[in-house]
């Protein structure tokens, strides 16, 4: 170890670093331990202590060794090599603050430790920013402004000049340079302001300005000989040159609008510099961000590695060039879909770019679905409706970039042909092949082979391909063992023990965490111990009264909760609820229920009842997530695990796929049995990656739980080494093959019948788009074909076979008129079952009572004969209940009733469950109806009443009433979201996704305002008092309120006012929840007409309902609320600290007990 500290060749100590040696098994013996410690929440022994100091000294010698040769020239030849070694140097100052945190006080003093702390903090926060690993500095900074609390409280004691310079830079290292500066001297006050107008307005002056008053203090230090102060502020300016040349204004300035620049900044939290991997991207000449030519992109970054920034560079780069063009977002999820628009709402509505989010299914939206909106997200089945009715309305014209994300899932057995044959058309089209197409995944390592099949030309193409990511990764093993006495044998527990049984042979089990890298275990921390029963005789487990597998699992997450929120991953969504039924904890602990559980145990029990198993499993501390719960509450669960209110999340791919935000803890729950039904290498590679939280942790953890021999594959612990070659899903399709040889074998007069019936196939379908959109000859499929993936995949035999039994299809479509090829094509049914729903369409029309004009209603259009009739069609079949697990028996149900309720009346969920599922158990009824009404409702009957209802309105009369096309036009979408009125049906267009919530809502807005177009709801809804609906709707939740306030945050109009006028005219919002209920109103009241210069306005990031919420103040007394249409812009200017003085406009006081308007201007210095 002395000789690596003592030799001055930076090029050995580089490689050295490179392979391993002390400096790594050291870094690796204190991160271990700092685990121990994090995960048992002791502190420090004495009797540790010295041997612990004197590797942490080892350490920190060559540590700063490595740090103070930064700017060194060998140093900087290989600058990956550079950063690695920086990351190594951050990584041992960060685990020394943690082991210091741990420190037992009555050892050293508690300031001393602060101290040292605060410098290991900022050490490590300045290693991980010259690294480039923003999210990490920042992170650490995050912690050396949390120990200032306890600097404050003993500032006697320290070094008042050093810590007003710590401070000072930890500002800078945590990027909030607008922060108070109250406790800064003027020359540092001036830095931070300069480098504020350098973010808010781009121009580098300011920048430049901030560093000539740094080079001067850092001059004034050394002239003072006061060298650690020196050598902190070199270090901020290392840390502010590297800011500057990573900042969005020197990497962007040339590629965007500075308008868009200001909404990356403006934006909750601001993106103020790019990762690495992001910024080879932007510095790239021949980028497609620098170059308008690339075509066909593949950006392959691991799981939370930046991909998304990416893809809405690639949009916002089409639109600024073409603001008429539009762009299409596919992603694999609803939960994807909403999360993703989400993003991009905040930011393209300040660019006024409107964005449009439709979950999946294949029903029809018409033909105006695209005309307003610049961007659409959706799903693969929503692409492919719009693809195959490109035929009647061109959609795809305006249409200039496809962004497929996650698209390794095209080799998904069950639905990857919707992509591939999304893809397989546009790049075959003639018309449609120079749309840009844009692939997104974490996990492909074939990327060539695929640019390859969508390639025009070789230089068209770029395949963007990085290993970076901010957080890294730990993985370990949570197991258990009997306790051996030194013979081997299992101890036994004595008659005194509390384990002891008098009818059992008991033993006592260790359950431990072995942590492990590269196949080498590192380190073993134990966790608890637990009885084993066994029977005397046999010597076989009692069951009953041992610890089960869910327990198990249960009690590694909470020990694993020091170290942040656990998402305990499920194989199926049997399995998640199986847990959270099952478990006991069994670490004993009080569950305490915060105000915000509360708040969505209202919301949960409103929508499902009080005694469904999500509720039961809140009020014990944990909940779950999986595809069957209703969207809605799936989108609540997400928002509140991402925000921290809930620490535990049991959760199947649907979340852990689905949506975008990373884990700290990974919880591998493993095998309950042999041959359990588990997800593909591929998919848990890409699941365990998203373990790492950026910005709030430097670290993830992947824990695999092996409470049963088999519960782990082998494979899982080595998924990083797993090459994962995308494939077409036509090589696990054995259904395609199957119609193919069934087709061979009929003779030429049954082989058109058998086709009729087998063309609702997804390959099927696919030929008939080809042969209606780009060719009719048969010949040109050799050449179709040969641009296809499988045909670069499949065996030559399987290949051939193919190839001639689509001919013989293409022959089969020669005889079908022109007119129903389309039809058909559009509607996405075989030709079977288009015929069918082709005459129920007529025979509706020809019942049809055309005297109706008002209150139709879904029973006169939609017979049960007809109904049952639908159901009996391939593609709509009706679900299987099961009584209880999928195993049991199935139940019936009268599904046309339960139609008819649904799309006809208010009824809630519970109230449907109980009165259609009463056949099943308790406890599984609710978990039936919501999986029913997903599949039926969500998907199949949508899908088929939207045909229907095109077929019907082909076949009416002209002077049929204009309520009955509107009521024929809509449907599909009453069904698909059980709703019965238009503005109903207008807010889920808004985003609304509560049928409970929309429909009260629809009401609400029905009695007392009036709109024509949705823009026009939308203004209504963005501008209504949040408080006004608590009053008015008594059974509206907390929660429900929350998400209103979110939804009508997305759909406000910015005022630019401010940036503009510097000044702004509003209402105070609230007094008859704040000033109206103060004793002292009429004095407060009277002293704001004296002086209106002592309001004050204090910005709410944390405020439940409302993110942009400002509080208004009176000196020191709360009198409501900014108004909600200007909060969001004067929220920004707030917390930049812009100074500001409010004028007094007026005071109306309609009721002193119950409302009382003040009307203030606002007068920022911006």
């Amino acid at each position: 170890m002395e000789n690596i500290i003592n030799n001055h060749n930076i090029d050995k100590i580089l490689s050295e670093i490179n392979n391993r040696n002390d400096f790594l098994e050291l870094i690796e013996y204190i991160f271990y331990y700092d685990m121990e410690l994090l995960i048992k929440d002791i502190s420090i022994k004495e009797s540790e202590l010295k041997d612990d100091i004197n590797k942490l000294k080892l350490l920190e010698k060559i540590s700063i060794y490595i740090y103070s040769n930064y700017t060194n020239e060998l140093f900087n030849k290989n600058q990956d090599l550079r950063d690695k070694a920086l990351e190594l140097v951050a990584l041992t100052f960060e685990r020394a603050s943690i082991y210091f945190k741990h420190m037992d006080l009555n050892i050293i003093d508690g300031r001393d430790i602060v101290l040292k702390r605060l410098k290991y903090c900022f050490r490590s926060s300045i290693a991980y920013s010259l690294a480039g690993n923003s999210p990490n500095s920042i992170f650490m900074a995050n912690k050396i402004i949390k120990l200032f609390k306890y600097i404050d409280k003993h500032e006697g004691y320290y070094d008042k000049d050093l810590i007003t310079l710590y401070r000072f830079s930890s500002y800078i290292l945590n990027r909030k340079f607008s922060l108070s500066t109250s406790k800064l001297s003027k020359k540092q006050s001036s830095i931070l302001f300069s480098l504020t107008r350098y973010i808010n307005t781009g121009n580098q002056d300011h920048y430049f300005m901030a560093i000539n008053d740094l080079q001067s203090l850092i001059s004034s230090k050394l002239e003072k000989c006061q060298s650690e102060q020196f050598w902190i502020l070199r270090n901020i300016y290392l840390v502010l040159q590297k800011f500057y040349d990573n900042c969005v204004w020197t990497v962007l300035y040339n590629i965007f609008d500075n308008n868009y620049i200001k909404q990356l900044i403006k934006s909750r939290p601001p993106i103020l510099e790019l990762w690495p991997n992001q910024l080879k991207i932007v510095n790239n000449p021949n980028s497609f961000l620098n170059v308008d030519f690339k075509n066909r992109i593949l950006i392959n970054l691991p799981t939370s590695g930046g991909k998304s920034l990416l893809a809405e560079f690639a949009l916002i780069k089409e639109l600024e060039k073409n603001n008429n063009k539009k762009c299409i977002y596919i992603v694999p999820t609803n939960a994807l879909v909403y999360e993703v628009y989400k993003r991009l709402q905040e930011r393209f509505r300040r660019l006024e770019y409107n964005v449009l989010n439709i979950p999946g299914g294949y029903e029809d939206h018409g033909e105006k679905l695209f005309q307003e909106y610049s961007v659409l997200i959706t799903t693969p089945e929503k692409m492919d409706t719009i693809i195959r009715n490109n035929i009647r309305n061109n959609f795809l014209d305006d249409v200039s970039l496809v962004i497929f994300d996650e698209f390794h899932k095209i080799s998904d057995k069950n639905r990857g042909w919707v992509i591939e044959s999304s893809l397989w058309y546009l790049i075959n089209s003639d018309s449609y092949k120079d749309i840009k197409i844009m692939l997104l995944s974490a996990i492909i390592d074939n990327g060539e082979v695929i640019l390859d099949w969508v390639k025009e030309t070789e230089d068209l193409n770029e395949n963007i391909c990085d290993n970076w990511k901010p957080t890294l990764q730990i993985k370990g093993i949570a197991k258990y063992e009997y306790i051996k006495n030194k013979y081997g044998q299992w101890v036994s527990v004595p008659k005194k023990h509390k384990y002891y049984k008098e009818a059992y042979k008991c033993h006592i089990a260790t359950g431990f965490l072995k942590y492990f890298q590269k196949d080498l275990e590192k380190r073993t921390i134990k966790l608890f111990d637990f009885p084993r029963y066994h029977y005397k005789s046999s010597n076989k487990l009692v069951k009953k009264e041992n610890i089960n597998y869910e327990s198990f699992v249960m009690g590694i997450s909470q020990k694993l909760e020091n170290t942040g929120g656990n998402l305990i991953f499920f194989n199926t969504k049997g399995d998640v609820e199986s847990f959270v039924r099952s478990y006991e904890p069994y670490v004993p602990e009080k569950v305490k229920i915060s105000q915000e559980i509360n708040r969505l145990i209202n919301y949960f029990e409103k929508r499902l009842g009080k005694e469904h198993l999500l509720i039961k499993g809140l009020k014990k501390g944990i909940a779950y997530h999986h595809g069957s719960l209703p969207i809605d509450m799936r989108e609540a669960l997400e928002d509140y695990y991402s925000k921290g209110y809930i620490k535990t999340l049991a959760a199947t791919t649907t979340l852990a796929e689905g949506v975008n935000f990373p884990i700290q803890n990974f919880i591998y729950s493993g095998l309950k049995y042999v041959g359990q039904k588990t997800i593909d290498i591929a998919d848990f590679k890409n699941i365990a990656g998203r373990a790492g939280r950026a910005y709030q942790s430097t670290y993830g953890q992947i824990i695999f739980v092996k409470f049963y021999p088999y519960s782990v594959k082998e494979d899982y612990l080595e998924y990083e080494n797993y090459d994962n070659n995308v494939t077409s899903s036509l090589l696990s399709d054995e259904k395609i093959f199957e119609i193919i040889d069934e087709m061979n074998k009929k003779n030429s007069e049954d082989i058109e019948d058998f086709i009729d019936q087998a063309s609702n196939n997804g390959f099927i379908k696919t030929l008939l788009l080809f042969y209606n959109s780009i060719s009719e000859n048969e010949n040109l499929l050799d050449r179709i074909f040969s641009n296809a993936l499988f045909s670069k995949q499949l065996q030559q035999d399987k290949l051939k076979n193919l190839l001639h039994s689509s001919k013989k299809v293409y022959h089969y479509f020669d005889k079908k008129p022109l007119r129903i090829r389309e039809k058909v094509q559009i509607s996405g049914l075989s030709f079977y079952s288009y015929y069918i729903v082709q005459k129920l369409a007529k025979d509706i029309v020809d019942n049809l009572d055309y005297n109706i004009r008002n209150n139709l209603k879904m029973e006169m259009l939609i017979k049960q004969e007809a109904f049952i009739q639908i159901l009996s069609l391939k593609e709509f079949n009706k679900m299987k209940v099961r009584r209880s697990t999928p195993a049991s028996k199935k139940i019936v149900i009268d599904d046309y009733s339960l139609f008819l309720d649904w799309t006809q009346t208010n009824i809630n969920v519970p109230q449907l469950s109980e009165k259609y599922f009463f056949k099943v158990k308790q406890p599984y009824r609710i978990s039936r109806i919501t999986e029913y009404i997903k599949e039926m409702y969500e998907y199949k009957l949508s899908w088929a009443l939207s045909i229907l209802s095109r077929i019907i309105n082909e076949n009416l009369s002209l002077d049929i009433s204009s309520n009955i096309i509107n009521f024929i036009n809509k449907l599909s979408q009453f069904v698909k979201y059980g709703l019965y009125s238009t503005t109903a049906l207008d807010l889920v267009k808004l985003g609304f996704n509560s049928r409970d919530t929309i429909n009260e809502l629809a009401e609400f807005i029905d009695n007392n305002y009036e709109y024509f177009k949705l823009k026009e709801l939308g203004n209504i809804i963005s501008t209504l008092d949040h408080n006004i609906l608590s009053d008015k709707l008594d059974s509206i939740t907390d929660y429900e309120l929350r998400k209103f306030i979110t939804i009508t945050n997305n759909l406000k109009i910015i005022s630019k006012q401010i940036e503009k006028d510097k000044k702004v005219k509003t209402k105070i919002a609230g007094t008859k929840y704040h000033l109206c209920r103060l004793e002292e109103k009429q004095n407060i009241l009277d002293k704001i007409k004296k002086n209106s210069k002592r309001i004050v306005l204090i910005p709410e990031p944390d405020n439940y309902y409302d993110k942009y919420a400002v509080e208004v103040y009176y000196n020191q007394t709360k009198i409501g609320y900014l108004s909600r249409n200007i909060n969001e812009e004067v929220a920004y200017y707030l917390s930049i600290y812009t100074p500001y003085t409010i004028d007094l406009i007026n005071i109306n006081v309609v009721n002193l007990n119950k409302y009382i308007e003040i009307k203030v201007k606002i007068n920022f210095e911006v």
